[in-house]
């Protein structure tokens, strides 16, 4: 139901914002001007997750769903310490980069969430910004590729069903992110057969898929 997707929200800009605003205390010493700029910038629009009811669209959210929303709370959480931990060491570029790219998903999350279907194109550049944010979580240690050569060019304009193909891909990568289990390169191909999509993750020694319907 849209009340569990808006509640879910709600929480996630009220730690996320709260996070933020800790960090930006405890450390104003380390934040350079315009990085504390940023951070207020992503703390004004983490508030919005909690805007998610004034959207004309609807989220039908079923248990799988809902298991994937609040896991994506619980993960922005922990991208957060993560950030406060670069800024508290003192690791500027890094740190600007990966707000950067936080900041970004925080966006595609907010898009995705406000609507039961996205377009093609538009999960395929959420799933890269996805890999961005995840690699530089791990300082760079690993690339990323994504593979669309088996994507009819006419299914780039179909739709998937949201809060699908993203946290497949943070469920599969998340304990491995952090266990350094990850080494070298991250393959993604992404195939359509008219039906539906399949998507391949491939990297040390996981091999799996995830298929969805096209819409």
């Amino acid at each position: 139901m849209i009340w569990l997707c808006i509640v879910v929200a709600a929480l996630a800009g009220f730690y996320i914002s709260r996070r933020i605003t800790e960090s930006h205390l405890r450390s104003p010493n380390h934040i350079e001007s315009d990085e504390s700029e940023k951070l207020m910038q992503v703390r004004n629009q983490t508030m919005r997750l909690s805007e998610l009811n004034s959207l004309k669209n609807s989220l039908n959210v079923s248990n799988k769903e809902t298991e994937a929303l609040l896991k994506s709370k619980d993960r922005l959480e922990v991208i957060l310490t993560q950030l406060e931990k670069k800024i508290d060491s003192n690791q500027m570029a890094i740190s600007e980069t990966l707000l950067t790219r936080f900041s970004k998903h925080l966006r595609h999350l907010l898009h995705e969430g406000a609507s039961s279907r996205i377009q093609l194109s538009e999960n395929i550049e959420y799933l890269e910004g996805s890999l961005a944010l995840l690699t530089v979580i791990n300082d760079y240690q690993w690339g990323f590729e994504i593979n669309t050569d088996k994507i009819a060019p006419i299914d780039m304009g179909r739709e998937v069903k949201s809060i699908t193909l993203t946290p497949w891909l943070f469920e599969q990568m998340w304990g491995d992110v952090f266990d350094g289990n990850i080494n070298k390169l991250v393959l993604l191909h992404l195939s359509t057969d008219t039906f539906e999509l399949k998507a391949i993750l491939k990297y040390s020694t996981k091999d799996v898929e995830c298929k969805t319907e096209l819409l």
